[in-house]
């Protein structure tokens, strides 16, 4: 034993001599100074404050807040448009928008549409709305009702392969179109809408909605639209998706709905009479009681509105219960027939 620890001793002596010798022959470079080559790092640039967090500090980069706040608000992607076409660049620009928390939808913005060079099918064919489609417009929708008779509605669209056009706010009938994956169009006037953010301290019944697959919105800084503006808009997108992009297919039909939460949709419902597409009027609302209670009793003091009995008169108005199986049942109706009926109720 005692001779073993004698030779380790010699050995690790003899490693030290060799790393000394090293070290001599090799002597160590002078480090260089940082501040002599970089003048700037005399005067580093503040830094921001070093927020503490379990297992250390991290250091917060500055702009951190403007990322924030962009983040917070509804994401619109640059405009995607043609030529200069006169006053404006071009008659509308198509974007992708994202609601905070919501899926993406396809945006498409309209200036100006009295522009004789305004197409609505040219927007719709770049949106991949090729096919002839049946589809349903929801009629003075404004604020989401409490029962699920528009979950009726939404049905009897999956069951048609229907598109549904709304005011772009909400109405209940998105989360029904998220899980059926139905098509939601909202046709609104921009000036009337407001963009939603994350976490708000306060809802607008006139925010855009999660649950659209496409809107399109009317006006900008120099012209203002308003509501009822836009019904003209609405009753051509519906009438260009039912015929298609050629016109040579057999054309589908266009149904109203009628919610009448919005008492402005009066002129909307004299263009659809017109058309002679068919409306459903869904009982609840002040104006879908009255226009039922006419076309029973055929008393116009039920009606406040003067210019509506007109409308009524020359439409064709089919009344339901708010109960969601016979909405669904009726729209699918109105859908694949043409109705001929009298008022249901």
């Amino acid at each position: 034993a005692e001779y073993m620890g004698t030779l380790k001793m010699e050995k690790e002596k003899k490693e030290d001599k060799e790393v000394a010798s090293v070290a001599q022959d090799n002597p160590a470079e002078p480090q260089e100074n940082p501040v002599a080559e970089n003048p700037a790092a005399e005067n580093p640039e503040p830094k921001a404050p070093v927020e503490e967090e379990k297992g250390g500090a991290e250091e917060v980069p500055a702009k951190e807040d403007k990322v924030d706040n962009a983040a917070r608000k509804t994401f619109i992607t640059d405009k995607e448009g043609g030529e200069n076409k006169g006053e404006y660049k071009t008659p509308f620009t198509l974007h992708d928008l994202l609601i905070p928390g919501g899926k993406p939808a396809k945006l498409a913005k309209i200036p100006n549409a009295g522009v004789p060079d305004l197409r609505i099918s040219e927007i719709l064919f770049r949106l991949k709305f090729r096919d002839p489609t049946p589809v349903i417009i929801l009629i003075g929708g404004w604020g989401a009702r409490a029962s699920k008779v528009l979950a009726g509605v939404c049905r009897a669209a999956y069951h048609t392969d229907a598109v549904i056009i709304d005011s772009a706010t909400n109405t209940g009938i998105e989360k029904f179109c998220l899980r059926k994956g139905v098509k939601l169009i909202g046709v609104a006037p921009e000036a009337e809408i407001l963009y939603p953010k994350v976490n708000p301290t306060e809802r607008f019944d006139n925010e855009l909605t999660n649950g659209h697959t496409h809107f399109v919105l009317l006006g900008d800084k120099t012209k203002e639209y308003h509501w009822g503006d836009e019904a003209k808009i609405k009753l051509e997108v519906a009438d260009t998706i039912a015929t298609g992009k050629h016109g040579k297919k057999p054309k589908c039909k266009v149904v109203g709905v009628l919610l009448g939460d919005n008492e402005k949709c009066v002129n909307e419902m004299a263009l659809y009479a017109e058309k002679e597409w068919p409306i459903v009027v869904i009982e609840g609302s002040e104006l879908c009681n009255s226009i039922i209670q006419y076309k029973e009793a055929k008393d116009a003091s039920v009606i406040k509105n003067k210019k509506l009995p007109g409308v009524i008169d020359k439409g064709k108005f089919y009344g339901v219960n708010a109960n969601s199986e016979d909405v669904a049942q009726l729209v699918h109706l109105a859908l694949c027939i043409t109705l001929q009926l009298k008022l249901l109720i």
